[in-house]
């Protein structure tokens, strides 16, 4: 989480971390330093996962007419794992002409931009429809329910209502029953320049040669 905090903050985008706990207050410290480097941190309590979070501080922040963009990136992903491919993200990002860019998308169960790195710019944060989207987003109690009223059908809200949608890597299947290219097909994602891999790739394949020969040593666990 750190290395991928400096890596925004390089790329000049303001940080303010989430998270999200059971835990109660007095049983976890955040780091000094780490906090001197991001603009807020907030601490929720555990539940309604990434969405809820995300609306939560959408409306806990003012000031949202003034932003450029905004950045919703999750914990699901490891990395940077390389800095070059990382920075020529964030160029696509700024030069795309979409109001809401993400990296990837699934066809599964209909086609919808997935949420571990969505990108609002300045046109979608003024929209009347991403100000519903987060105003009347609900906490709801299993992940499955969220990434089936929240992700799978943000896309479609968002082009209904006017809004341009983008991902920087195309689906590399057509078969929509096997189009999570950041789980399928992860490593041709790396090589494609995508510079993330997913927690649940590296937790079942760490050890894979394959693994180790696309991310770097410092991303895996000191077993592997």
């Amino acid at each position: 989480m750190q290395k991928h905090i400096e890596h925004l903050l390089r790329a000049g985008v303001n940080v303010v971390l989430i998270l999200i706990t059971d835990l109660p207050p007095e049983q976890f410290v955040l780091d000094t330093e780490l906090l001197r480097q991001l603009s807020a941190a907030f601490v929720r309590e555990n539940i309604g996962f990434d969405f809820a979070a995300w609306a939560h501080m959408f409306l806990l922040c003012t000031g949202s007419d003034r932003w450029t963009r905004l950045f919703l990136v999750n914990d699901s992903i490891v990395g940077p794992l390389n800095a070059q491919h990382f920075a020529r993200v964030i160029e696509r990002i700024r030069a795309s002409p979409a109001d809401v860019v993400g990296l990837t998308e699934s066809k599964s169960p209909l086609p919808h931009v997935q949420s571990f790195f969505l990108v609002f710019n300045a046109t979608a944060l003024r929209s009347p429809v991403v100000q519903r989207v987060f105003q009347r987003m609900l906490s709801l109690p299993t992940k499955g329910q969220v990434v089936d009223v929240y992700e799978t059908r943000l896309s479609r809200v968002l082009t209904q209502n006017g809004l341009r949608c983008e991902v920087l890597f195309p689906p590399l299947s057509d078969d929509p029953h096997g189009a999570d290219d950041t789980f399928l097909r992860w490593d041709q994602l790396i090589r494609a320049g995508f510079p993330y891999i997913k927690t649940r790739i590296l937790a079942k394949l760490g050890g894979d040669r394959e693994v180790k020969d696309l991310v770097p040593a410092e991303f895996l666990r000191p077993e592997e």
